[in-house]
């Protein structure tokens, strides 16, 4: 019995930091000085955007990424722990690290502009801020601003279960000519 306790612990307090970690995403959002969209305004969901993934990405579908959550312009995405992917000294290697993190710049740029499927990585900048744990990585990502023709956006890594960043990751995309983009309602200017 107490083994169950213990699990049901575990698991309420990891959905506890998954709720803390998108609610960081949320007030992050509310502080810029224009938003970008609504976040009921997403342009793809995530079992869309797992879909295309496995379509058009396989070999980030066959390491297991997944989109967990798409907002406009907002995604939690997760790297399964994988031995696999260690390096030596037994850490996740940084290259699975920079994978994990412009999958959610991609996840996040299409929950603000829908599936535009040349969008292309035109800069990505990381810092390793500390060891990762044996453990899945899990990425939030946020847009910091949306052009016509860029869009730049920043990703936070954790490993699951804690709550200091393992690294953080600024990126650029290109946004290719002639993409429409949704028009913000009303007053959300």
């Amino acid at each position: 019995m107490a083994a169950r306790t213990d699990t049901a612990n575990t698991n309420t307090r990891d959905e506890r930091q998954k709720v803390d970690r998108q609610l960081k995403l949320l007030k992050y959002n509310t502080r810029l000085r224009r938003p970008i969209y609504p976040l009921s305004m997403t342009q793809i969901t995530p079992e869309a955007f797992n879909r295309l993934t496995e379509a058009l990405l396989p070999m980030a579908f066959q390491q297991g990424f997944r989109a967990e959550n798409i907002g406009n312009g907002v995604a939690t995405v997760r790297l399964p722990y994988n031995v696999g992917l260690l390096r030596s000294g037994g850490t996740i290697m940084g290259p699975a690290m920079m994978w994990l993190a412009d999958f959610a710049m991609y996840a996040a740029l299409m929950g603000a502009i829908g599936r535009v499927e040349l969008a292309m990585t035109t800069n990505l900048n990381i810092n390793f801020l500390r060891r990762p744990r044996q453990s899945d990585v899990i990425g939030d990502c946020r847009m910091l601003k949306l052009g016509k023709r860029l869009a730049v956006l920043e990703v936070t890594l954790f490993s699951e279960g804690e709550e200091e960043p393992i690294a953080h990751v600024t990126g650029t995309y290109s946004i290719p000519p002639g993409t429409t983009q949704p028009k913000l309602p009303e007053g959300e200017m």
